[in-house]
């Protein structure tokens, strides 16, 4: 079960009426110790802001400065970018 349908579940019980309380206690008998990833949605939006100051002619030096990013890393959001 991937992070999103883990995600829809819980929402789906909270819904139905449970307390908060025993709601996390059913989801931490049932996934306690496992890892649950949680995408940081600022980091999509700094990615689209590197695409569109990539595409507008900065290079990758610069925009490593500007957000505090390797250049390698850099080069990743854009090959990312560039894929249909």
């Amino acid at each position: 079960m991937g992070t999103i349908e883990i995600l829809k579940e819980l929402i789906r019980e909270l819904e139905a009426g449970p307390s908060i309380e025993q709601a996390i206690n059913r989801w931490l008998a049932r996934f306690g110790g496992q890892t649950l990833y949680l995408p940081n949605k600022l980091r999509y939006r700094r990615d689209d802001k590197i695409l569109e100051s990539h595409r507008a002619g900065m290079t990758y030096v610069q925009l490593s400065r500007k957000y505090d990013l390797s250049v390698r890393q850099i080069r990743r959001i854009c090959a990312k970018g560039a894929q249909p």
